[in-house]
């Protein structure tokens, strides 16, 4: 669902460094989601509970499915202009 997809691109993001703290120095993953969650009105407390769930239960193409709609709605964006 749309939270789980969340949890991925907030990880993903982290993973590539987006998220820094005051010293400059990567932030920690629980302190970056429970921001957004804070912001968002949503628990993600729990991130890591859910993506270890969802990386057991799903493959990698459903893991990895809002990458490619995140992708393909961007290219088309860029393409109407």
């Amino acid at each position: 669902g749309a939270k789980i997809d969340f949890i991925r691109v907030v990880n993903a993001m982290h993973l590539l460094g987006f998220f820094k703290d005051q010293n400059n120095r990567d932030a920690h993953k629980l302190t970056v989601m429970k921001a957004f969650g804070a912001v968002l009105g949503i628990d993600l407390s729990d991130y890591d509970k859910d993506l270890s769930q969802a990386y057991q239960t799903y493959n990698s193409d459903l893991n990895t499915k809002i990458f490619k709609e995140l992708a393909d709605i961007t290219k088309e964006k860029i393409e109407k202009k």
